[in-house]
């Protein structure tokens, strides 16, 4: 497992764009996954499914190391200045257990103006983990 200090230097985040979705669907590895992901996804995870949770959700951002995408989440059911939940956080296996999400992508998607005005963001975790 890599740490995170290893690879922070590389690592950068940005909002995801469709030429992505591709590699994005590559980091759920299983059904399993899937379910606790996206629960009204099929596996596998494809483009088109990427496309309809694109026009569901706000504030997909990736996660890049050396430019590969080794992490992906969102918000949703989002509440102007208020409240968010954070979604579909998925990182790739060989990378998971080393800070990225927890520490690093959930930090970086929160929009600055549900920052200032202290929302109330919620984390559902669908995992046994």
């Amino acid at each position: 497992m890599a740490l995170i200090e290893d690879i922070s230097e590389h690592l950068r985040f940005r909002p995801a764009v469709e030429e992505d979705y591709p590699a994005i669907g590559g980091l759920v590895t299983s059904e399993e996954e899937l379910f606790f992901v996206y629960p009204k996804g099929h596996y596998p995870f494809d483009v088109k499914q990427l496309r309809v949770l694109a026009r569901e959700r706000h504030e997909l951002t990736v996660a890049l190391v050396k430019e590969k995408v080794v992490g992906f989440t969102n918000l949703y059911d989002m509440e102007a200045n208020h409240q968010a939940f954070i979604g579909n956080v998925i990182i790739e296996k060989t990378l998971r257990g080393c800070g990225i999400g927890r520490k690093e992508l959930l930090s970086n998607v929160v929009p600055e103006p549900l920052l200032t005005r202290r929302p109330s963001p919620w984390l559902l975790v669908q995992s046994h983990q």
